[in-house]
């Protein structure tokens, strides 16, 4: 796209409001609950895996919030298989809202507003630690990934960050849902 960066960042902006809107006027993010998630998995039988998948990568990329994709994972498969195959959907889910972010927003990383510079700045002397305590502790938060994507970290140090900080954080949300402790969600 040969946009300015700033029209890049206003039509990105615009496209997660109208996916976030269209799925509140709709009544889609009602219906996506660990319930739904679950009947929808085990209904699609030896494709469960990639329904899931594809699901959590949709659900990110308009917004949601990852906790009802790890829940349901846990319930479906349990502890073990359910917190790696959410693991990896997660890994997964916000590569592409990243990807997806970075092709439609560009890359911001020059800014006027001081601040915001330091900030980003920060990231640029060791974005592979500073985006792996963020995915510890943020997680799968979607905002996290456009938030990056638009920062000009680069996608190889993105990846590594997300597996790294996402893994173990999933991995122990999962076990929190394995053992009953569905206060978080």
């Amino acid at each position: 796209m040969n946009l300015p960066k700033w029209w890049r960042v206003g039509l990105l902006v615009a496209l997660i409001v109208t996916i976030w809107g269209i799925g509140w006027a709709t009544g889609l993010h009602e219906r996506v609950t660990v319930d739904e998630i679950r009947r929808g998995v085990t209904d699609a039988g030896v494709w469960g895996i990639a329904v899931f998948a594809l699901l959590f990568t949709v659900g990110q990329t308009a917004q949601l919030s990852g906790h009802p994709f790890i829940a349901a994972s846990v319930l479906i498969w349990g502890f073990w298989p359910g917190a790696l195959i959410a693991a990896a959907s997660a890994v997964l889910a916000v590569t592409v809202n990243f990807t997806f972010s970075r092709g439609v927003g560009g890359d911001v990383k020059k800014v006027d507003n001081e601040r915001l510079q330091r900030l980003l700045n920060r990231l640029d002397d060791a974005p592979i630690r500073t985006m792996t305590v963020a995915r510890l502790f943020f997680m799968t938060t979607p905002l996290l990934s456009t938030a990056l994507a638009l920062s000009g970290v680069r996608h190889r140090d993105h990846a590594v960050a997300t597996v790294v900080g996402l893994t173990p954080s999933v991995i122990g949300a999962s076990y929190l849902w394995s053992v009953g402790l569905d206060w978080f969600l």
